[in-house]
C-alpha cells in the first residue's frame, strides 16, 4: 500500500514536468498533483495482480471544478475502471487548473 502511494506521488510530479515540456514557461501544478495523489491512496488489486504497469492519464476540469477523465493509454479494463471511478466527479480545490484545461500525468501501479 505504501509502495503504491509513494510511486503515485513520484510519478505525478515527474509526469507534470513532461506534460509541460511543450510550453516555453511550464507552470508546475504542485497543489493539483497533491490533490490527485490523495485520491489514489489505495489499490483495488491483490498483491500479485501486477508487477508494474505505467498508465498515462489525461484529465480535464468541468465548470464545477470536477475531474473528467478524458483518456488513458491502458487496454486493461480493470485499471481503466479504477482510474475513472477514482477520479471522475472529484472536485479539485486548487486553482492551478482552469475549467477546460487538460492535464496529462502517469501513474505507476506496482504490487504491494
Amino acid at each position: 500500500m505504501k509502495k503504491l502511494f509513494l510511486t503515485v506521488i513520484a510519478t505525478l510530479f515527474i509526469a507534470n514536468t513532461f506534460a509541460n515540456t511543450n510550453h516555453p514557461n511550464p507552470i508546475e501544478k504542485i497543489e493539483t498533483n497533491k490533490e490527485l495523489t490523495t485520491l489514489f491512496n489505495s489499490s483495488p488489486f491483490s498483491e500479485n495482480a501486477y508487477q508494474e504497469v505505467l498508465v498515462k492519464v489525461k484529465i480535464t476540469l468541468n465548470e464545477n471544478r470536477e475531474i473528467v477523465v478524458v483518456e488513458t493509454n491502458s487496454k486493461d479494463n480493470v485499471l481503466n475502471d479504477y482510474i475513472k471511478n477514482t477520479l471522475n466527479n472529484q472536485k479539485i480545490a486548487s486553482d492551478e487548473l482552469r475549467a477546460g484545461e487538460d492535464l496529462e500525468f502517469a501513474i505507476i501501479f506496482t504490487s504491494n
